[in-house]
């Protein structure tokens, strides 16, 4: 599914690079663990899978297209998401949650009907054992747990094949953070995603992760 080959990055040609010839592949149902030191390159790494930095050297394919290009095709831009550390720059602070992901609806290629999205809302904050009365809130009139499950419920509604999760429980308490990567597992198994996780927590990562790659 996700084929990385190879790839370097510097971000300018005097500098020594930040990736030096990472390659690894990532099926469906699989977690890849990505750890490192501060600097190693980890958000490098992101950018680079998720389109927005263009690798000097090697390639990044998904399912045989360079992620790069992907956001010109309809059909896959939505494939690989994002949920990053801090969930609150996810969602726009003066907007409740309902509104912010039902704007969702309109980045989905074959943009469903109103009340069919709605629905999915529904369903998804089930699997995430969010409260639907939650969704009449502003992101601060809920805790940091909840903001982070919204923040995933987001990437789900586009229906990705990938999730990367940069971070993302790193700044919960333990029992919080042990709980969500449970729901995580089970939503994975479910709808046989794959899932890439950013983390300096090898033992989180050893628990969860089907192979590694250290930066």
């Amino acid at each position: 599914m996700l084929k990385v080959e190879h790839i370097s990055y510097r971000y300018n040609k005097n500098a020594k690079p930040v990736i030096e010839d990472m390659s690894f592949e990532l099926h469906e149902n699989e977690i890849i663990g990505i750890t490192g030191g501060s600097g190693s390159g980890k958000s490098t790494a992101v950018h680079c899978i998720l389109g927005l930095l263009k690798p000097e050297k090697g390639r990044i394919l998904f399912n045989d297209v360079p992620v790069h290009l992907l956001k010109r095709d309809k059909k896959l831009h939505t494939c690989i998401q994002l949920v990053m550390q801090n969930p609150e720059n996810s969602f726009n602070p003066h907007k409740t949650l309902s509104y912010s992901l039902n704007e969702i609806r309109h980045f989905i290629p074959a943009k469903p009907e109103k009340t069919v999205f709605e629905k999915k809302i529904v369903d998804k904050m089930h699997e995430l054992q969010l409260n639907t009365s939650l969704l009449n809130r502003y992101p601060e009139e809920v805790s940091g747990g909840q903001l982070q499950r919204f923040s995933i419920l987001r990437a789900l509604l586009l229906e990705p094949k990938i999730i990367i999760f940069d971070e993302s429980t790193s700044m919960l308490d333990t029992s919080v953070q042990a709980k969500i990567v449970r729901l995580l597992l089970q939503i994975k198994e479910k709808n046989k995603l794959a899932y890439i996780f950013i983390s300096h927590d090898l033992k989180m990562l050893s628990l969860i992760a089907d192979k590694f790659v250290y930066l």
